[in-house]
């Protein structure tokens, strides 16, 4: 409690440090200190607080120190030269994931935000400052409703238990300009001390998502307090990619035809339709954004004077190699020994050929 008052009493007429020392890094039995020195000061009694935190860090409890002390060990010298161990708690990065890496127009896409352990803050806090708030900021390629989104706030214990918190009693909850706030402030954040939270909702992609390597982005900030009156950020971002699969109708000599008329299906006997399409004058069909996987076209109808293909054309699109960082997708067309580079821009690009037919005598 006296640290506390005189924090207070230092915040509130601005009273600068007698000393500053900055950490510098030094090497000991080949593991790796912080150290500061601060020499040659007075003698007297000193409150040292901690000002420049490490990033992922909360800082160490502000404590006394008398210069001189007795010695610890003996009690029966002063010591004038002597070594203090603070200790930070390390506040691990936000981790966010999603259930898939692709995805099309009107598939459901659950993003789970696993924040770290909430800080435990000694009596040096002004606990009515605390603050523990999630940020997710989503792309215009998706769509989030609180009624159908199935948003879940939960706090993880050390040994796995969970329990459901309730909106207004235990966070505060926003939506606005496609970015959903968790917020967590003063004794909500003391009541969750040392639990992690954990945010899990769905998102609809819709006909904004971005088709090709930039990938539909999505970026959650978490801000915490790591030191009296100050905050830290750390993030994390999830990618979800998309894709077009376009057919360019031609004929025997590379012209284009209209008129003709494919459905896209999902599975082999051409049962599960995902969407049909007719090509435009320039012989392009344009299915939509759709997810990785394999798909099946059947040609429903061939332009005038031109035969129908005999079977559908199998397309499946793919990882090749690909992590987190790195955006490596290949597609195939009625099994071709090797995949072919999908490109930046995302788009399955096929030429079928139709042949001019003829007619039977009557």
């Amino acid at each position: 409690n006296k640290v506390k008052d005189i924090q207070d009493i230092i915040t509130k007429n601005e009273i600068k440090a007698a000393y500053t020392g900055t950490t510098a890094e030094k090497t000991e039995n080949g593991k790796i200190f912080g150290y500061v020195t601060i020499s040659d000061i007075d003698l007297g009694y000193y409150l040292v607080v901690e000002t420049g935190v490490p990033s992922g860090y909360v800082a160490s409890k502000p404590f006394f120190i008398s210069v001189p002390r007795i010695n610890k060990e003996s009690g029966s010298h002063w010591e004038y030269e002597f070594t203090v161990e603070p200790k930070n708690e390390k506040v691990p990065p936000i981790d966010k994931t999603a259930n898939t890496d692709t995805a099309g127009v009107g598939d459901d896409v659950t993003y789970t935000l696993t924040g770290p352990s909430v800080p435990i803050y000694d009596d040096s806090y002004d606990k009515s400052t605390l603050k523990y708030i999630i940020t997710d900021t989503m792309s215009e390629g998706l769509t989030f409703e609180k009624e159908t989104s199935d948003i879940t706030v939960e706090s993880v214990e050390a040994d796995g238990m969970r329990s459901t918190l309730e909106e207004t009693r235990d966070y505060a909850y926003n939506f606005s300009n496609q970015t959903l706030t968790i917020s967590l402030t003063g004794e909500k954040v003391t009541a969750q001390a040392g639990k992690q939270i954990v945010v899990t909702y769905k998102a609809k992609i819709n006909e904004k998502a971005v088709v090709g390597s930039v990938g539909n982005d999505n970026t959650v900030v978490l801000e915490y307090t790591n030191k009296p009156g100050s905050s830290i950020t750390s993030q994390d971002n999830k990618k979800v990619y998309s894709f077009k699969i376009q057919v360019n109708k031609k004929n025997q000599s590379d012209e284009p035809l209209a008129g003709a008329i494919f459905d896209l299906y999902r599975d082999e006997a051409c049962t599960d339709c995902v969407v049909q399409g007719i090509s435009d004058p320039d012989g392009i069909i344009d299915f939509g954004t759709i997810k990785a996987g394999t798909y099946y076209l059947k040609e429903l109808a061939a332009p005038d004077g031109y035969t129908l293909l005999t079977s559908p054309i199998k397309v499946e699109i793919y990882d090749a190699n690909r992590d987190e960082d790195t955006y490596e997708i290949e597609y195939k067309v009625n099994n071709d020994a090797t995949g072919i580079d999908i490109g930046d821009n995302g788009i399955v690009s096929i030429d079928v050929v139709n042949h001019s037919g003829f007619s039977l005598p009557s």
